[in-house]
């Protein structure tokens, strides 16, 4: 526990430590928590949790007050205190996904319903998953002439792989990614999209190659994705960057506007540094990125118990030179969820980049 409230107090988010033999989490609750002016929200809940039958369910907009006992900001800071994180608000915004693990198959949590009611229910929890395989590009158009680019990841979907090739070996895992987003800017063309929207909401990131892909769609002239910076002899060395060449029959020649939040990070920052620095019609709205990247790797493995260190070991900066770790980016149109949009299921962040376009 020391050790990882030590590597915490790094304030890298790519940072951790890891023993032979860790294991994922046992059991987690089906719900998530949102962080609202109002308190701690639930904006997603599962069904058929509660332990009595007769037991009140749980409901997207309760307040949650209290965790077997404990009230949810102590839970809340003792998470923090062994989470990384480039930014305190990413080290929340990562402590808020992990109130979900729980030790035990029941926990109880106490709740306030809209009507300023508290009450305490006990929680079935679940067998922790294994993440299934999914498509991490998605294109949906909220209106006929906007379209929505949901991100999930800029990870190749076999991750495990990717990590144990050696890099020279890596191009077939891309080739389908990069066919996905070939077709997606061939749909925005046929559609005569005026405007698109990324969604990079919750992105973690992945590899930089998929970033500086897309990236090649939108720049319509030769630019550099980001540039880097290692320790050498003692001095860090002036920052360096490929040119990559545009991508397609053209970049996209519409309005662009990127969603973000906390858990935005590492590639996704490096994306949103090169846009920001590069195109001249980029808005970011949402909340401030995690602000990390730096090609992380072990960077010691203590004699005694094995324990690996984790940490970044390069500085990165964006095109027009600016260091990203720590800074990421901050959004042009800040949005605060409330309790309110939870309830009734709004979107505030995709509202106000329609609103955005409008203007």
């Amino acid at each position: 526990m020391l050790l990882r409230e030590f590597v915490a107090t790094l304030e890298d988010g790519h940072g951790g430590v890891s023993f032979e033999g860790d294991a994922l989490p046992t059991h987690y609750v089906l719900l998530t928590v949102a962080a609202c002016p109002e308190g701690f929200v639930l904006s997603a809940v599962g069904d058929d949790m509660t332990v009595a039958a007769e037991a009140r369910a749980p409901r997207c907009g309760d307040l949650l007050i209290a965790i077997d006992g404990r009230p949810t900001e102590e839970v809340l800071r003792e998470l923090e205190s062994v989470t990384t994180g480039s930014t305190p608000g990413q080290q929340r915004a990562k402590a808020l996904v992990d109130l979900r693990i729980a030790a035990a198959e029941e926990v109880e949590v106490e709740l306030e319903d809209m009507d300023g009611e508290r009450f305490r229910v006990r929680l079935r929890t679940r067998a922790w998953p294994l993440m299934p395989e999914r498509d991490n590009w998605g294109l949906s158009w909220p209106r006929a002439d906007v379209a929505l680019m949901r991100i999930d990841s800029f990870a190749v979907k076999d991750w495990a792989a990717w990590l144990r090739a050696a890099p020279e070996d890596r191009e077939p895992f891309l080739r389908g990614t990069y066919e996905r987003i070939a077709e997606i800017f061939v749909e925005l063309d046929q559609n005569d999209a005026r405007a698109l929207i990324i969604d990079l909401r919750g992105n973690g990131g992945g590899t930089d190659a998929l970033g500086k892909r897309l990236a090649q769609h939108l720049i319509g002239e030769a630019f550099i994705f980001l540039r880097l910076s290692a320790l050498r002899d003692g001095a860090w060395s002036k920052p360096f960057g490929y040119s990559f060449e545009p991508e397609g029959t053209g970049p996209f020649e519409g309005r662009l506007v990127a969603l973000t939040d906390e858990r935005s990070f590492s590639t996704t920052d490096n994306f949103l540094r090169c846009m920001r620095d590069l195109h001249p019609r980029f808005t970011v709205i949402g909340r401030p990125t995690g602000a990390g990247t730096g090609a992380p790797g072990t960077i010691a493995t203590l004699e005694h118990s094995g324990a690996r260190i984790r940490a970044c070991t390069m500085r990165v900066y964006g095109p027009a030179g600016g260091l990203i770790e720590g800074r990421g980016t901050t959004p042009d149109i800040p949005v605060t969820w409330t309790r309110a949009d939870v309830l009734a299921g709004r979107d505030p962040d995709l509202d106000a980049a329609l609103q955005a376009l409008d203007e």
